[in-house]
Parts: structure tokens; sequence; C-alpha cells
């Protein structure tokens, strides 16, 4: 038996996957600009720390399509652009975000975007609007 390691994907392809982006300027203004549903649902936070989550995770999943365990002190730059962009330039508190919380942005994110998990019921659904078309 070979010992050899198969290598499917390179590191970059690896790291596009699977790693969150290092925004340019102009990606932060596209990934970190909320339209008025968007806002709406911001505002419903109550918390600077809260919203920013909010808005880390929108913007990360709008490129990449997939949600990151994301650590404040892993993307300071890009909390320093909300801070500055949608709250004044006031300092976030570095807390992380609780499980149950993270899971409740991330559902509003999906139906947000129309996203829908996958199940039986859902694809016996899609089959049957392809029949009828």
């Amino acid at each position: 038996m070979s010992k050899r390691k198969v290598y499917l994907l390179s590191e970059s392809e690896i790291s596009d996957i699977y790693h969150i982006l290092d925004f340019n300027k102009l990606e932060k203004e596209i990934y970190f600009t909320l339209d008025e549903c968007e806002r709406t649902i911001l505002d419903s936070f109550k918390t600077q720390n809260t919203k920013t989550f909010f808005m880390l995770q929108l913007g990360y999943f709008k490129v990449k399509h997939r949600f990151f365990q994301i650590k404040f002190d892993n993307v300071k730059n890009d909390v320093r652009y909300i801070a500055k962009k949608h709250f004044n330039n006031r300092q976030v508190i570095y807390r992380n975000i609780n499980r149950a919380r993270t899971f409740y942005q991330k559902n509003i994110i999906l139906n947000h975007l129309k996203y829908h998990e996958y199940s039986e019921e859902n694809q016996n659904k899609i089959k049957a609007i392809h029949r009828n078309n």
C-alpha cells in the first residue's frame, strides 16, 4: 500500500474556499454596505458588538456563500472599517458572540438571501416545480 498523500487542491485553492477574505477598500465598500432590508435587520440587534458581528457574517457570506468562525481579533481591519462607516467610529468591544446568537444571525442571513437548507421535502418541492414547468 502506498503512503503517498493525494492532493486534490493546491494551498491557494484551499485558502480560496476556507479562509476569510482580506478585503481591499473597494470590497469593504461593496460587501459592508447595507440595503434597506439589511439595515432594518441590523437595527433589530441591540449592541454594536452584535451588529458588527452580523455585518461581518453577511459580508463574508455574500462573497463565499458560507459561514466562518469569526473572531474579532482576526478581522480587526474589517471591524475598524465597519465602526468607522456605520457607528461614527465608535470602538467595538472585542467580545465574541455566543453560539446561539451566531446561529440566530446565520438563519436570518439565509432567509434574507433566500437560501434554503437541503432536505428531502425541499428536494421534492423542487422536482414538482420542474415537472409542472
